[in-house]
């Protein structure tokens, strides 16, 4: 899929796309200014799947986290904790 395409359909309102656009901007000047090496993101589209990418990655993470902490309780103490909130 084309990542302008990809952008579209992200859902992003037009204030978060100048908000990342700024981010960018700060980014690229702020490193380069101190000569810190970073990833080499240059184009812009690139930059926002970079940074949906790491908030993906993130999430998975946390709900991998949240199933081995479950599954530790569960051998642990033999408690299956349910989560449904509501009852019909």
């Amino acid at each position: 899929m084309n990542k302008r395409v990809l952008i579209l359909k992200s859902g992003l309102s037009v204030r978060e796309l100048i908000r990342l656009k700024n981010n960018y901007v700060d980014t690229k000047n702020r490193a380069y200014g101190k000569n810190i090496k970073i990833k080499d993101i240059e184009s812009f589209s690139d930059y926002i799947y970079f940074i949906a990418y790491l908030c993906w990655n993130q999430i998975l993470m946390l709900f991998l986290m949240s199933v081995g902490f479950a599954i530790y309780g569960y051998y642990e103490y033999g408690v299956v904790i349910n989560l449904s909130l509501i009852h019909i």
